[in-house]
């Protein structure tokens, strides 16, 4: 039987570009799996659950496929 793990990412979008292909980051504490991805990956749920931000944190599950599939956002995290 496969488990999911859901695990807390961090989600950050590029601070002095608003240029699509300028990668994003998401990541686990530790930056044990991190991905850079553009922005048409992220989806318009997680942009609007951003708020604006430049940073913000939510649960997500790791596929070793196609990375990181983000989830709801969740309070800041002091990492």
């Amino acid at each position: 039987m496969n488990t999911v793990k859901t695990e807390i990412v961090k989600v950050q979008r590029p601070i002095a570009t608003n240029d699509p292909n300028v990668p994003w980051l998401v990541y686990v504490k530790g930056h044990k799996k991190t991905q850079q991805v553009r922005q048409s990956y992220i989806t318009e749920q997680v942009k609007k659950d951003m708020n604006g931000d430049f940073k913000a944190y939510f649960n997500a599950v790791w596929n070793d496929v196609t990375g990181w599939h983000i989830k709801d956002r969740v309070e800041d995290q002091e990492w």
